[in-house]
């Protein structure tokens, strides 16, 4: 059960992790395309 639930944690974390990464980066892309890189 404990075992279980570390797994959950941590995908979720992880989850949180890729999705802030994703943010980012399409914030990123946004401005290069905004000044015409």
């Amino acid at each position: 059960m404990y075992f279980g639930n570390n797994y959950v944690n941590s995908s979720c974390f992880f989850n949180v992790i890729y999705s802030s990464n994703i943010l980012i980066f399409n914030t990123i892309q946004n401005l290069k395309n905004k000044f015409g890189s």
